[in-house]
């Protein structure tokens, strides 16, 4: 908060008018800028002579060159504001106390009554008033009336004639005289106003009041013009460098409309704070934008303070003027790509990774799974199993080891429903009709050669049986179910076997 302070403090000073190097900077509680000076070698020219009077007033008060009139105020842009007596005519009932008239002149050559902020103004129930001077060598003079029975037709702030008169004042105006006087002495109203008051005044200064009829201030501000004179508008002014006002920075402007002065002025570029009536250090300097924080760079944008200016320059990987009012600060188009494209490499990389790392997940666990299988495969006799077929050739239609798939899809996926019993050697699982065909099989084979259907004690010609019966358990026999015969075929094979039998025993 104090760094903040301090700062705000040094850019008040900079931004303050200096009066020139070794001068005084202020007479009492007034800034004395140059091109005014209180003492010799401290002002550009007479008329911007300040008297600084401290030998009866404390603090010291500063007058209008050598004349009596206070100022009270300097504005660098062309206005000054004095304070002027006020004219007045004071009566009792019969008889006229006193008459005070005020001649108020002005004849330095910079200066002029401003015709914009003042107003010629009468104040009084039974008056009336002059304003005369001059304008250039024409004389001038206009007066103003007030007229009112009672204070209750006074209308407050109004100046339209009851209790008070206003009038505007012509451009150019410089010895000024005024007068006030009263039409009957006050005789009717002397109670609630004995007086006639006549003043120039600012008219933002003034607000007329019931109470101005009996208790009117002897001084009132008025404001007044000023410029560079003798040297002519800016464009001959520039022609001669040693009268020249405008120093470095600056730049030379005609007074507004509202400055009835003719002449010219100076001002700092724009950039630049100080005063433009002096030179080097003392005069316009240069601001420094991105220190006060009084730029317009936008987010994403660097404030580069240049001489009298400054710029705005995009952050690396932005592009654009980089200003708040302008265009702004935007990510570079192959900044963005770049970007765009490492977030998909990124992603896409990610999605491999999870791909492949899923991959050696299930190839791991199905290596397992098949290590786990050939395990238990060694555990329960199959390497054995897989020996004693491989030394029975042709055995393949007798003798079978399923697979799991095969299983599954002879059990219906292992179906409890279709278990039929469970024994040291595994589980047996009830399956279809072609099944118990498969069945019957074994029994008939069984039954006509008294031996068991799958033997690996003897060759296997010697387990065939009578080709009939043989071809019919061989079909019984089959791995698929659907190849297999019927109940039915096999009841009806059997019944023409018997009798073909039967036939052959009867031929015997």
């Amino acid at each position: 908060m104090l760094l903040l302070m301090l700062a705000n403090a040094t850019a008040h000073e900079l931004a303050l008018p200096n009066s020139k190097p070794g001068c005084p900077k202020k007479c009492g509680e007034l800034d004395i800028p140059y091109p005014f000076g209180t003492r010799a070698g401290c002002f550009l020219s007479e008329e911007f002579f300040i008297t600084c009077n401290n030998t009866h007033n404390d603090p010291p008060k500063p007058f209008w060159v050598h004349s009596n009139i206070p100022v009270t105020n300097i504005n660098m842009g062309g206005r000054l504001q004095i304070q002027t007596s006020v004219a007045k005519a004071c009566y009792n009932k019969t008889d006229m106390i006193d008459s005070i008239s005020w001649n108020t002149i002005l004849k330095v050559g910079i200066s002029t009554i401003s015709d914009v902020q003042n107003k010629f103004t009468v104040v009084g129930c039974d008056s009336y008033g002059y304003i005369q001077g001059k304008i250039g060598d024409r004389n001038y003079r206009e007066g103003c009336i007030s007229w009112c029975g009672s204070p209750d037709d006074v209308i407050e702030g109004s100046c339209s004639g009851s209790g008070c008169c206003q009038i505007d004042i012509p451009k150019g105006l410089k010895e000024i005289k005024v007068q006030a006087y009263s039409f009957n002495g006050h005789q009717n109203v002397s109670q609630f106003n004995p007086c006639s008051y006549a003043f120039v005044i600012e008219d933002s200064q003034f607000h007329f009041s019931s109470s101005n009829l009996s208790n009117m201030k002897l001084k009132v501000p008025t404001a007044v013009d000023w410029a560079i004179t003798g040297q002519g508008k800016c464009e001959e002014a520039r022609r001669n460098k040693t009268s020249y006002a405008c120093k470095k920075n600056s730049e030379c402007y005609e007074p507004p409309a509202n400055n009835s002065v003719r002449g010219y002025l100076c001002r700092c570029k724009d950039g630049y704070e100080g005063n433009p009536y002096l030179s080097d250090s003392n005069g316009c300097k240069d601001i420094n934008e991105c220190k006060t924080g009084n730029h317009s760079c936008s987010k994403h944008a660097d404030c580069v303070n240049i001489e009298g200016n400054y710029t705005c320059k995009c952050c690396k990987g932005y592009n654009g003027d980089g200003r708040k009012d302008g265009d702004g600060c935007m990510p570079n188009q192959s900044s963005t790509v770049f970007t765009y494209k490492i977030f998909v490499g990124v992603g896409l990389s990610f999605v491999i990774l999870l791909v492949f790392t899923s991959w050696l997940y299930f190839m791991f666990k199905k290596r397992r799974l098949i290590k786990l299988k050939e395990f238990f495969f060694q555990q329960n006799g199959g390497f054995l199993l897989q020996q004693q077929l491989s030394k029975q050739s042709g055995s393949c239609d007798t003798t079978k080891i399923f697979v799991e798939k095969e299983l599954k899809k002879a059990t219906n996926n292992f179906d409890e429903k279709r278990i039929i019993g469970r024994g040291g050697y595994g589980t047996s699982s009830k399956l279809t009709e072609k099944s118990d065909v498969y069945s019957f099989g074994v029994v008939l084979v069984e039954l006509m050669t008294r031996k068991k259907v799958v033997s690996f004690a003897k060759p296997e010609e010697e387990r065939n049986l009578i080709r009939e019966v043989a071809e019919l358990a061989r079909r019984c026999l089959r791995v698929k179910g659907e190849e297999r015969p019927t109940m039915k075929e096999v009841a009806m094979e059997l019944e023409g076997l018997r009798r073909m039998h039967n036939v052959e025993e009867n031929i015997e």
